[in-house]
Order: C-alpha cells, then structure tokens, then sequence
C-alpha cells in the first residue's frame, strides 16, 4: 500500500471545505432531522422495546383526579398471578368492572392497559 503524503489530511480538508462551501445549512439540518428521528425512536421503545399483549383479571377499579385529567386506577392480576396497579383514561376502561379481563401490553420494565381496554 502507498503511503499518503505528509499532508494528505490538510488537503483533504480544504477539498471538503470547498466543496461544502455555503450549504453547512442544510448538512446541520439533516444533522438536526437525523438526530430527532433518532431519539423519537428511542423515546417511543424506550427501554422496553416491543410490548406483548395478555389477559389480566380486574380486581379493583377507582376513580382519580389526575391535574386536568379523570383517570381509573385499577388493580389486575397477571397471568402470573402478581397484582399490579395500573391507571388508565375513560375510554380504555368503558367495560371494566371486578372480575372482568382486560387487555394490558407488558414489556421488559412495565406494564400499561392496551388501547383494547377490557374484554367484551
């Protein structure tokens, strides 16, 4: 392999830089729209990754002023058999009462009331 010239990377640069003259603006926005793409991925998997959805028995349901918001809390016991408590909005929760099943989405840390909310 031939060996680069002392100065090889000082002229490497300079054929970069003239190249780029006047558009740094757009490499710094796709920069910018790379990097949000990135972490809107990141925030939306978190550190859970893919959620699995399952079957949980409603044990408990209350109501709870949440701020600006009405939200249910509800006890459930998962498959395997741990209780958890779990809050959710209205819609989730039309058909819920103790005894019923409702749908619920575990990942690797948590777990939260799928948008099905409780079986029919």
């Amino acid at each position: 392999m031939a060996k680069r010239p002392a100065n090889w990377w000082s002229r490497t640069a300079e054929r970069i830089e003239l190249s780029m003259h006047g558009h740094w603006h757009t490499v710094l926005a796709f920069a910018s729209i790379a990097a949000i793409g990135i972490g809107i991925g990141m925030w939306h998997h978190g550190e859970d990754g893919d959620f699995v959805e399952e079957q949980a028995e409603v044990l408990k349901l209350r109501a709870a002023f949440d701020g600006e918001k009405n939200r249910a809390h509800l006890s459930v016991r998962l498959r395997d058999g741990s209780v958890r408590e779990l809050a959710a909005g209205g819609d989730e929760l039309r058909r819920c009462r103790p005894g019923s099943s409702v749908y619920v989405l575990r990942g690797s840390s948590s777990i939260r009331v799928s948008p099905r909310g409780c079986a029919p």
